[in-house]
């Protein structure tokens, strides 16, 4: 008996996958359940496995662009099978082999049936090679005495492969060679298509010294970014037309701020997905960022934390990029570029929003990049004199635990204030209620 596995329907959009690499060699025995083979989707890495038990025959390579719902293997119920199968000249879903005249490296001319192709003169006294048909007739074997007692007149190399009937040139001919776009990058081709398509594009950077703040996030444990993340998803919960898009003449909102990061870390541009940002700390941040990060390392970027985003930021700053203007995705209205240079002076940082003027202004653009940056400036270092640095000044209650704890809150901001001594201090917002 023979059970056919075949592609199933893992992202809705895509009629493509990939297939990545087998787990079970061709022609071994597997068992229910296990898994068989990665196949790559437009979103993710994805595992399929069998429903039973049996011996093995792959049907596809690993490299294979395969339709969904198109056979990827079979399964046997014994061994014998499997080897009958095996024996069989043309399995149905075996690709076809290479063509024959490339094939056999004594290629024979075949005058039948003969093309008119371009350069080639039919009923011509003699044969004349151009220098790159001369290198494709030496690389196939083909005795130049043979073309010329076919007299086929002025042959460029093209025209000697129509009348040898050969498949057209590859782009890897003539010193060039191909390579075949990932699914995630045809993917990521067409969000950027489609955000740059009909947006009216704009552009706002703004500049500030990063050392302060970034002397805070390292020894708050959790890094930067995940510090900007939650301001930032904090903001866009208080600006929804920054989690928004146009669509014929309207503005369709989203409900809910989940921010898409950019994570490149060799395997090509992914999009990991933190939902609810607006909801989380710095620390959870950190924590989901570098869960996503590994699963984009080993490939298991899971599809549903590659998808949804209502807001995305990229981060060249660990390149000392300084400034770039970054590509809105598709049904979003802007994106964050985050850019630093760590060789100048107080490790200047931009904030740059590149936005879609038929959704927002660059009067709110510039108000948002301003708030957002003094938001993140109120980490930096005010005073080494004073109290231990990030510390609320009357309950003494450090900025990481503080977040910790009431993260979730908008209102919940260590605020500067001037102290008596005519100093800069800290206040948390439960103490300055009491203050107030």
């Amino acid at each position: 008996m023979k059970t056919i596995i075949a592609v199933p329907t893992i992202n809705v959009n895509d009629e493509v996958v990939v297939l990545v690499r087998w787990h079970v060699p061709d022609g071994t025995h597997v068992d229910a359940g296990a898994p068989l083979v990665d196949v790559e989707t437009t979103k993710a890495i994805a595992t399929v496995q069998g429903d039973h038990s049996g011996w093995l025959k792959h049907c596809r390579k690993e490299g294979d662009e395969v339709p969904v719902g198109a056979e990827v293997a079979w399964v046997f119920s014994s061994a014998e099978e499997l080897a009958n199968a095996c024996s069989t000249s043309n399995p149905p879903c075996e690709q076809p082999g290479p063509h024959p005249a490339i094939a056999s490296p004594g290629l024979e001319l075949r005058a039948t049936s003969k093309p008119e192709p371009i350069n080639i003169c039919s009923q011509h006294p003699f044969t004349r090679l151009s220098g790159a048909a001369r290198k494709l007739a030496a690389s196939l074997g083909v005795d130049p005495a043979r073309l010329e007692e076919a007299k086929l007149g002025l042959v460029t190399s093209a025209g000697l492969r129509a009348f040898l009937e050969l498949p057209a040139a590859s782009p890897g001919d003539g010193g060039l060679r191909s390579e075949r776009i990932t699914l995630s990058k045809r993917a990521e081709i067409d969000a950027l298509r489609a955000g740059a398509g009909e947006h009216l594009r704009s552009s706002l950077s703004i500049n500030f010294d990063s050392a302060g703040m970034r002397a805070f996030a390292e020894g708050a444990g959790y890094g930067l970014l995940p510090l900007i993340l939650a301001e930032l998803g904090s903001l866009l919960a208080e600006n929804p037309r920054f989690t928004a898009y146009y669509d014929r003449d309207q503005v369709i909102y989203y409900d809910a701020v989940n921010l898409g990061v950019a994570i490149d870390i060799g395997h090509g541009l992914k999009i990991a997905v933190l939902r609810n940002a607006d909801r989380m700390d710095p620390d959870e941040i950190s924590k989901q960022l570098a869960e996503r990060t590994l699963d984009c390392i080993e490939n298991k970027l899971a599809i549903e934390n590659a998808s949804g985003g209502t807001f995305t930021v990229t981060d060249l700053s660990m390149f000392d990029i300084l400034h770039f203007q970054p590509l809105i995705n598709g049904r979003q209205s802007a994106i964050l570029g985050i850019g630093a240079d760590a060789a100048q002076m107080g490790y200047p940082m931009s904030l740059t929003i590149a936005f879609d003027h038929r959704v927002l202004t660059g009067r709110e653009v510039g108000s948002f990049l301003q708030v957002l940056r003094d938001r993140l400036l109120r980490y930096a270092e005010v005073d080494a004199s004073g109290p231990p640095a990030h510390v609320c000044d009357m309950c003494l209650t450090d900025l990481a635990s503080y977040y910790k704890e009431f993260g979730k809150e908008r209102s919940a901001v260590m605020t500067q204030y001037m102290r008596p001594d005519g100093k800069v201090g800290l206040i948390c917002h439960r103490c300055l209620m009491g203050y107030l």
